[in-house]
């Protein structure tokens, strides 16, 4: 995550798009009521596939698509 911004519900209302900006970056939002101290978390609502979201942050081993040694391949087919 980018980073973490907490705000009250008040500086909040008045700066409502750049919380909306934030949160979209992937920073940390909270917001804290003045009265008790009740805190929230905002979170982007994601709806279905969204290509390249987790470009760069998903990577495989070098060897990941190497061929099987023949001992491996016979531990995978007989299910050991």
């Amino acid at each position: 995550m980018a980073g973490e911004k907490i705000y009250n519900v008040r500086e909040a209302r008045a700066r409502l798009p750049q919380v909306i900006d934030e949160v979209l970056r992937g920073e940390h939002v909270i917001l804290r009521r003045a009265t008790d101290g009740a805190e929230i978390e905002l979170v982007p609502h994601v709806r279905g596939r969204i290509p390249g979201r987790y470009k760069g942050q998903i990577g495989f081993a070098p060897d990941a698509f190497a061929p099987m040694s023949e001992e491996e391949l016979a531990e995978w087919e007989s299910g050991g």
